[in-house]
């Protein structure tokens, strides 16, 4: 998990720098995605599942990846969020969720406000 969260630091600093290659949280996601699906334990495989949120919500920002995949990583994660006795973790579940829609939101109004930008 530490892993992956570093991967991500990595690819938000070779983006600032314009060094980022192609596809790459497209790979980070398929390699993150990869590992949660080991994982049955609920908590495990929650943890998991928010790193691949958060790296395909960094792909979705960079606009190298639409919200789907994100979106579908935070749904996954918040239901198994439900399933916890940890309210933290659900908390945490939730509240990045809702950060992230409240994010895709925004984009789709600046976008319908301002559609050649």
């Amino acid at each position: 998990e530490a892993v992956f969260e570093l991967k991500l630091r990595q690819g938000e600093e070779k983006l600032k720098l314009g060094t980022k290659e192609p596809h790459f949280y497209e790979m980070l996601c398929n390699t993150v995605s990869a590992e949660a699906s080991k994982h049955t334990d609920e908590r495990n495989a929650l943890r998991y599942h928010l790193v691949l949120a958060k790296v395909a919500r960094a792909g979705w920002e960079s606009k190298e990846l639409g919200h789907e995949k994100a979106w579908a990583a935070f749904q996954t994660a918040v239901g198994l969020a439900e399933r916890c006795d940890d309210i933290g973790e659900r908390s945490m579940a939730c509240a990045s969720f809702a950060e992230f829609c409240d994010a895709v939101l925004r984009e789709d109004e600046r976008v319908a406000e301002d559609p050649g930008a």
